[in-house]
């Protein structure tokens, strides 16, 4: 890839959020090609491709990873996994209130205050942080095309996850959970053994 040729990016995942997420890639970011989406399910992709001009969709996923014009892949797991696995995807906002996300069995949304549970809604997360995402699909692209790492890394996820885990925790068990003392389990999440 040249400075003047964009970034060919391949999708993995064309529901609800992978949609949103090609869209980004196909509509609003500069120097940003959406160059194949994958998806299991038959049709899903090769419906998205062709609402967003995308040259080739796959039904196979190795299809797309073998492709040798795709030099950066998103991978979007279609919600319906999540809620497979008892997701509950959590995100601190300062030090009064949490969001608990991806438990679609009963909600999509569940904010935590200093009263407890409020109201549950089905406003979905991509809504609510739109620039974010776009933000953080613009961040990966950039630094792809850069050859730098990102700004933000795993370690860095693993960190806000541990925060994640132990705000759930303590609203659990209704007692301090220090981020050291937690691990995960894909069902629970509980606090570790001492």
């Amino acid at each position: 890839m040249t400075s003047l040729q964009s970034l060919a990016v391949g999708l993995i995942g064309a529901g609800r959020m992978g949609a949103f997420h090609a869209e980004t890639l196909a509509r609003r970011l500069p120097g940003v090609r959406l160059a194949a989406i994958a998806d299991a399910a038959p049709g899903t992709a090769q419906a998205l491709a062709a609402r967003l001009d995308c040259p080739k969709a796959y039904t196979e996923i190795g299809d797309l990873l073998t492709d040798p014009e795709i030099e950066a892949v998103v991978i979007v797991t279609p919600a319906h996994t999540h809620a497979a696995l008892d997701d509950v995807r959590g995100e601190v906002l300062g030090s009064n209130c949490m969001l608990t996300m991806g438990d679609l069995r009963r909600t999509h949304l569940t904010a935590y205050g200093p009263a407890g549970a409020s109201a549950e809604c089905v406003t979905h997360d991509q809504d609510l942080r739109h620039a974010a995402y776009v933000a953080e699909l613009a961040e990966f692209t950039d630094s792809v095309r850069d050859k730098r790492t990102p700004s933000v890394t795993g370690e860095d996820a693993r960190a806000a996850l541990g925060i994640a885990l132990a705000a759930i925790g303590s609203i659990a068990t209704g007692r301090a959970v220090r981020v050291g003392d937690v691990r995960e389990s894909p069902a629970t999440v509980v606090p570790a053994a001492r």
